[in-house]
Order: structure tokens, then C-alpha cells, then sequence
């Protein structure tokens, strides 16, 4: 008679033979972590010495080969330090999620990540960092690069994600504008922090001076518009047209009612700025739109210019 073995799942089993139970025991579960939690270890020793190319042969992520360089890695604002394994959950055999906490640069406000382990063809290697390590740059419609380390480039008309390694990051805009900025208070420069649970997107805003400036000169050009007739270069073209197929309208009884604007958009090397406004006049037709467009510029002294 032939036998086919079975395996047993349990810790313990009745097993009959010849129609007579007896009682065996069975191998237990192997729950040693110590493989995996080695390589975690590893990764963070790695990663406080500044070492992107070592901690990064530790995993299967998928990293561009410019973040793997030890010299951009290590010209971070801050690279995690006291990196340590809180707890475990799994062992080797199944894989192994290592909680783990670092400081980048706050003390008080230690940060957490997740690593998972697993063993692939004979060696254990960390298959995932649970937090969002991607930071996105573009496209958006606007001049000049953004520069990460002081070292690698990147085109705010393009897209890019970039996968980093856990640090924080300089980052720096640069537009020869002048323009635009990516934070509160004129910041053309800032830190981030990467992973972070939070939506990791570098959009530039208008400098705070930009839009006022873009509006008290159109209003400037509403006022001599309206001394000029609603016929004059300082109005508008739609707002020329309609007011010559009218004739007689009272230029100074004219209300303007923005619409949207001062909108900025990239035109070749600069920026163009938009405002809409529907105009009330009896003499006028109902629901005129007319539109101010000009190149938007600083002067010598830094002013913002608006020129039509």
C-alpha cells in the first residue's frame, strides 16, 4: 500500500493507525523575525549615514538613478537620525512590517513609516515604505525650474514625480521673472519633507505684489478709457467696436463688473495677464464682455508693469 504524506496544520493532531488513535505532536510555527528585521536595521543605519546608494540595494522599490547618489542624498536639510524599530508583526517566513522612528529635524515630533520585508529568491529585502513617497512637479504653465539639493533641475512645464528616499529636502524655485513663489512671504526656497502623509505638490503662486499691481493699472486704463470716449487706446477693442456702433453713449455713465482676473499664463519667456469685465451702459449692448491683456514684467527698480 502507498502512502501520501499530508502536512499538518496544527500544533498538535490525532493520527490512526491501524484503527487505533494515537497521540503525536507536531512541529511548530517558526515566528523568528530575526532576518527581516536585520535588514531593516540595516536600511537605517544606511539612511543616517547618508548612504542612498546602500539603503536603496536593500529594497526592490523603484528609484531614478539620480536620487540614488550618495552626494545629493546627503545634501538634504536633514537626513533621519535615532532611527530605530518600535515593533514587528509577522516573522520571516510569512514577511515582516517593521514600525519604525527617526527625527529629520524636530526632536519633539519623531517620524513614523511602515517597512514591510519579504524574502525573495534566498535573501530578505524591504518591498515597501508605507507613506507616500512620491513628491510631484508640474506640469503646470509656468517659467523657470524647480532644483531640489541644489543639484538636479526640474521643468515646471513638465511632469515629474520624484520617489525619494526619507530626508528633508531643499528645495528652490528658480524664475528669472520674479514673479511667482512657492510659499507665503516672497519664499522662492523651502524644505519637504519626504514620506509625508500629506499631498507632496510644488505649485507656484503670484508674488503678493503682482496682483494689485496688475489691477490698479487697469483701473487706471477703465479711467482714461472713459475720458477718452470708450474710444480711445486705452479701451479695450470689443468695448472700441461697440461704442463706434453706438454713438452718443455716455462713456461716464459705463459700470464695469469683473469677471475673472488678473489671470496669469506663460507666453514664450514671460507671462501675459488677463481681466474680463461685463459692462453696463444703456447705450451699449446688454451683456457686453470686454477683456484687458497685457505682458506682465518687472522694471529696473523691481516694479511690476503691466503693458498692453
Amino acid at each position: 500500500m502507498t502512502f501520501t504524506p499530508l502536512r499538518v496544520l496544527a500544533a498538535s493532531a490525532m493520527i490512526l493507525v491501524g484503527g487505533t488513535a494515537v497521540a503525536g505532536c507536531a512541529k511548530g510555527i517558526d515566528t523568528d523575525a530575526s532576518g527581516s528585521i536585520a535588514v531593516v536595521e540595516k536600511f537605517l543605519v544606511h539612511l543616517e549615514a547618508g548612504e542612498a546608494t546602500k539603503a536603496a540595494a536593500l529594497t526592490d522599490l523603484v528609484f531614478a538613478d539620480e536620487f540614488i547618489d550618495d552626494d545629493f542624498y546627503a545634501a538634504s536639510a536633514a537626513l533621519p537620525t535615532d532611527a530605530h524599530i518600535v515593533e514587528t508583526t509577522g516573522w520571516d517566513d510569512v514577511g515582516v512590517t517593521a514600525t519604525v522612528e527617526y527625527v529629520l529635524a524636530d526632536a519633539s515630533e519623531p517620524e513614523s513609516l511602515e517597512i514591510s520585508v519579504d524574502e525573495k529568491d534566498g535573501e530578505f529585502t524591504i518591498t515597501r515604505l508605507w507613506r507616500d513617497l512620491n513628491l510631484d512637479i508640474g506640469p503646470y504653465p509656468a517659467q523657470g525650474v524647480v532644483r531640489v539639493n541644489d543639484t538636479l533641475e526640474y521643468s515646471l512645464a513638465e511632469s515629474n514625480e520624484l520617489s525619494l528616499l526619507p530626508a528633508l529636502y531643499n528645495i528652490e524655485y528658480v524664475d528669472t521673472t520674479g514673479l511667482l513663489r512657492l510659499g507665503e512671504d516672497n519664499n522662492t526656497s523651502l524644505t519637504v519633507e519626504s514620506p509625508n502623509l500629506d499631498v507632496l505638490t510644488i505649485v507656484p503662486g503670484l508674488m503678493p505684489d503682482v496682483d494689485p499691481a496688475i489691477r490698479a493699472e487697469v483701473e487706471r486704463l477703465q479711467a482714461t478709457c472713459v475720458a477718452e470716449g470708450l474710444t480711445g487706446p486705452s479701451c479695450p477693442t470689443e468695448l472700441v467696436e461697440a461704442a463706434t456702433a453706438s454713438p452718443g453713449a455716455a462713456a461716464e455713465e459705463t459700470e464695469w463688473f469683473r469677471q475673472n482676473g488678473p489671470d496669469l499664463w506663460m507666453k514664450g519667456k514671460g507671462y501675459e495677464a488677463t481681466m474680463a469685465f461685463q459692462l453696463r451702459n444703456e447705450q451699449l449692448p446688454k451683456g457686453l464682455i470686454v477683456t484687458y491683456t497685457g505682458i506682465v514684467t518687472r522694471d529696473a527698480s523691481g516694479a511690476v508693469v503691466f503693458t498692453r
